[in-house]
């Protein structure tokens, strides 16, 4: 897998020049909740920005961990 080339958050779309990962988290499978399964990705911005995003592997959706200049 690879880090995305475009992102879309808060309703304006950015393109990515640099991605990074993945980096796959996986919840403690003897817990309560149910388990899920994270690949983590730090991609830049073309302005310059960096945001740290995830795919949740059982739904397909895509997330905005943080940001950072």
């Amino acid at each position: 897998d690879r880090p995305p080339s475009y992102l879309k958050w808060r309703g304006e779309g950015h393109d990515l020049r640099f991605g990074q990962g993945p980096e796959r988290i996986v919840t403690a499978w003897w817990g309560t909740q149910r388990a899920s399964t994270r690949d983590y990705f730090k991609v830049q911005m073309a302005g310059g920005s960096w945001a740290w995003t995830f795919r949740e592997l059982e739904t397909g959706r895509w997330f905005i961990h943080g940001l950072w200049a």
